[in-house]
């Protein structure tokens, strides 16, 4: 399993580099093969790469797409890829990729939150929306891949595999 972990400031305060470094540092253990960071003013997003499926070879986290101003950080996998492919093709939001990131994050953009009745697999994932301005978090169903967080109102939301 790889990790995932984020920090929005709530206050508007800029998210340090260092600080999204130490945050991807303490979940090196789940995540040997490749790490990256992502900041955005108050938002920050942190990966630690543990590939397990040779799409995952070609996935760079946290991803992001500035046109549509929404940036994600990914754990799991999608089992119905292929269909999910052929629904985002006919609603114009096709994935640039085949990566199950790139297929969630596009899944996010045409439906939104409701998207996660359409994955079926073992997930968790954090996607910043930056037209809305607000950070949406999912799990699966079963909650096969762990997902904490903490929130202290209109101070920070942090959150993370471990």
């Amino acid at each position: 399993m790889s990790g995932i972990a984020g920090i929005v400031r709530l206050g508007g305060a800029p998210v340090e580099p260092a600080l999204m470094q130490r945050m991807t540092d303490a979940l090196a253990g789940r995540g040997p093969d490749a790490q990256g960071c992502w900041i955005d003013k108050h938002v920050g997003l942190g990966h630690r790469a543990l590939w397990t499926t040779p799409e995952a070879r070609s996935e760079c986290q946290p991803d992001a797409d500035a046109a549509a101003s929404l940036a994600i950080t990914f754990d799991g996998r999608i089992d119905n890829r292929d269909e999910l492919t052929g629904l985002l093709r006919a609603a114009g939001r096709p994935p640039r990729d085949d990566t199950d990131v790139e297929i969630v994050l596009r899944a996010y953009q045409c439906w939104g939150e409701s998207c996660v009745t359409r994955l079926l697999g073992d997930f968790a994932f954090a996607i910043w929306d930056g037209k809305r301005g607000s950070l949406f978090c999912a799990r699966d169903l079963f909650g096969a891949r762990p997902l904490y967080y903490h929130h202290r109102p209109g101070q920070v939301f942090a959150f993370a595999s471990t």
